[in-house]
């Protein structure tokens, strides 16, 4: 019993959980991790653990501060025109990173990425199980278990990317299970309907046989590449009509804004938006308007530009969002987040020399890429799932990549 309260295990059981859920449980997993990192906060606050002394998670913890004060302050300074306060509450967030951070380097960093392997392997399979049953049991694009697509494609896509990475870290374990469940991602993908992710999910596995270009002869052999091939066409040629409509709904709606100026469309007031956008960024250009003011902004630039009542919770740009929020400064420091993730990143690649520095500097591409990208046509922080995906990658990501193990000797005998 002693040897399941240990946080040897309880580590790899939590991260398990938090990568392998997030496609079918959703929001539960945001709920759970919350949970686990409020544990950890009291851990540290009583004594009973110390905060890790890493350098880049302190680098990390200091620009996740400077990003939620620059969101914080303009947030309370325009709480009387657009209210919001309330919407502080997610900036929690990456305020737990330390604290979370902290606790899960109690553990045996290899252990822990063969966890986040398997984890991320089943997150494809159930992912795509869930998808196959809203999509011809409900007639409706996959959804997962958040209940929204675009938060599906992006907890799908990042779980694909991760098992590429895996199969080349297992030294040929799982390298048949690994494939099939990278093929599972992208059919759960297209299933999603999700076209943007279509586009961002592609590069970002370049990045990762980029990462692993050495290995590539090595560890695909013919038979695999084929049956992951195969895979791919049979599984795109399932789902094609779902594409199709989804392509020519694009085409339809692009023609109706572009010539007929009809903003009333899916890409019309996405398009719209992308107008509205910058014009309130110069009205406050360095403090922003605040976390509360998007879906007020929004509902009243529709209604005086096309006479639409529509209402969204971002510009369907993540960037622009984020610069109206909490203005150029803001934007800056949420990049300045991505830029030391990425830096850290390419030094553990770099280096080359231990394939759990390497696998955790996957994570950190996989993560700044998949974000980054998408941030393009979504958002990039604001929804509790990707919050929590975001936080629980950055957190694995930066210590597999540049962590110090905090086990006692006796904890890495019991940990082998």
């Amino acid at each position: 019993m002693k040897k399941f309260l240990k946080y040897e295990f309880v580590n790899r059981a939590f991260a398990f959980f938090c990568f392998a859920a997030v496609p079918g449980l959703g929001s539960v997993v945001s709920f759970v991790w919350h949970g686990g990192a409020l544990w950890c906060v009291f851990e540290i606050l009583s004594g009973r653990r110390t905060f890790s002394r890493d350098h880049n998670m302190l680098v990390m913890t200091l620009l996740a501060l400077l990003y939620c004060v620059l969101n914080a302050i303009p947030t309370l300074w325009h709480h009387s025109t657009y209210g919001g306060a309330d919407q502080m509450l997610r900036l929690g967030t990456l305020l737990l990173f330390p604290f979370s951070y902290s606790i899960w380097s109690i553990s045996d960093k290899a252990a822990l990425m063969r966890t986040v392997i398997l984890a991320s392997m089943v997150a494809c399979y159930s992912g795509l199980a869930v998808a196959m049953v809203q999509t011809y049991g409900f007639g409706h694009r996959a959804a997962g278990g958040a209940g929204n697509a675009i938060v599906f494609a992006f907890a799908i896509s990042m779980a694909g990317s991760i098992s590429l990475a895996g199969l080349f870290s297992q030294e040929n374990k799982l390298v048949l299970p690994l494939a099939g469940a990278f093929v599972a991602s992208w059919l759960a993908l297209f299933y999603s309907g999700t076209r943007f992710l279509w586009i961002t999910t592609l590069p970002v596995d370049l990045i990762v046989l980029w990462i692993y270009r050495r290995q590539l002869s090595r560890f695909i052999s013919p038979r695999t590449l084929a049956l992951v091939v195969l895979g791919l066409a049979l599984g795109f040629g399932a789902s094609f009509k779902g594409i199709q409509n989804r392509l020519q709904g694009l085409s339809s709606d692009w023609y109706k804004a572009s010539l007929n100026d009809n903003y009333d469309t899916s890409v019309g007031a996405r398009l719209s938006l992308l107008e509205m956008a910058p014009e309130y960024i110069i009205q406050h250009p360095f403090g922003g308007h605040g976390l509360g003011a998007t879906r007020k902004l929004i509902e009243t630039g529709f209604k005086e530009k096309h006479g639409l009542d529509y209402s969204f919770s971002h510009f369907h740009n993540g960037y622009l969002t984020t610069a109206v929020e909490s203005g150029v400064l803001g934007l800056v420091s949420l990049l300045a987040i991505f830029v030391a993730a990425i830096a850290n990143a390419l030094r553990a690649i770099r280096k080359n020399l231990d394939p759990v520095e390497v696998f955790g500097g996957a994570m950190l591409l996989i993560l700044t890429a998949t974000y980054g990208i998408g941030a393009l046509a979504n958002k990039v922080l604001g929804h509790d799932i990707q919050d929590t995906v975001f936080i629980v990658f950055l957190i694995m990501g930066t210590y597999l990549a540049s962590g110090t193990s905090r086990l006692t000797d006796n904890d890495r005998v019991a940990a082998a």
